[in-house]
């Protein structure tokens, strides 16, 4: 029997400790040091004179991160990820870890994973490359309407429609290819049949970081100038 089974729980409630001391740390230097380094390099949300502004949890942004992002005040940590050749790398590298996700379950080699679960270390490559895309749109996809104008609204919503087009034409595919698969095969081992669920385990998970990148995904392909603001 592998480690991981036996030892879930207790890595679970290690990194649920973790992370509540951490996110304790984390408030008190937002609150308490709006000038901090750290505060600095994430653009928590501060005017000039330490207050919060508005956060819109629906969008997952805060007023001034949008602005610093739109108008480039930012640009000394994230500029980089802005250019056209590295919206395009970009545009491949996404789908590229979903990809990886799924090769993850399998098992072919460098797959990574561990025993009997559908998860493995390429279940983390989306995380880093998702928020990478969306600062290299300077969060557009993101945005609330309010704070773009009509043109950005309408590029933003139209990659919206793009996207999730896109999204139900590859859903269709894998459930067909997998009701296919269970006509040709009427007497699935039981073996066949946990490949099956591992493989649609892993899929799923991929689909958590796939749905809310395909947007910034789309949008780095089409934005042409560094700053959409200025886009034609």
């Amino acid at each position: 029997m592998s480690w991981f089974p036996e030892w879930s729980s207790i890595v679970g409630v290690t990194v649920v400790i973790g992370l509540v001391g951490f996110i304790r740390r984390i408030r008190r230097i937002r609150h308490m040091y709006a000038e901090h380094r750290i505060a600095r390099f994430f653009d928590w949300p501060f005017h000039d004179g330490g207050k919060p502004t508005r956060v819109y949890w629906l969008e997952g942004v805060t007023q001034s991160e949008v602005e610093n992002a739109l108008y480039g005040y930012t640009d000394r940590q994230w500029g980089w990820l802005c250019s056209p050749r590295m919206r395009k790398v970009l545009t491949f590298a996404n789908p590229a870890s979903w990809a990886l996700v799924v090769y993850g379950s399998t098992d072919l080699p460098f797959n990574m994973g561990f025993s009997d679960s559908a998860l493995s270390l390429w279940g983390f490559t989306p995380i880093p490359l998702w928020l990478a895309v969306r600062r290299s749109v300077r969060l557009v996809a993101d945005a609330p309407d309010e704070m773009l104008d009509e043109r950005l609204v309408a590029l933003r919503d139209r990659t919206y429609v793009g996207s999730y087009r896109l999204l139900a034409f590859l859903l269709g595919v894998l459930a067909a290819s997998m009701i296919v698969l269970n006509d040709f095969n009427d007497d699935l081992g039981d073996d066949a049949v946990a490949s099956q669920l591992q493989l649609l385990t892993a899929v799923s998970y991929a689909a958590i970081w796939a749905v809310p990148a395909l947007p910034s995904v789309l949008l780095a392909w089409t934005l042409r100038n560094e700053h959409p603001t200025k886009d034609a």
